[in-house]
């Protein structure tokens, strides 16, 4: 799904992290609009891989669409 993301015109970039001891995650994805987001959620590849996540791997997900208003932070 890393490279398949990055196919969709509007993808900006993504991150993720996973807890070792319990194999929670995060994924969180950025788009440049509603319609790349919509994109991402109906490719087929996308959709067969949410549905194998459902089926096999996640008892429970959610996912949230937000609009970011602000970023800043510091790098050293």
């Amino acid at each position: 799904m890393e490279n398949l993301v990055k196919t969709i015109d509007g993808y900006e970039h993504h991150f993720g992290f996973r807890d070792a001891t319990s194999r929670d995650g995060v994924t969180i994805s950025y788009f440049a609009s509603l319609e790349a987001i919509s994109k991402w959620k109906n490719l087929d590849d996308h959709k067969m891989a949410q549905q194998l996540g459902r089926d096999s791997f996640y008892e429970e997900y959610s996912v949230h669409v937000c609009e970011v208003l602000r970023d800043y932070g510091f790098q050293a």
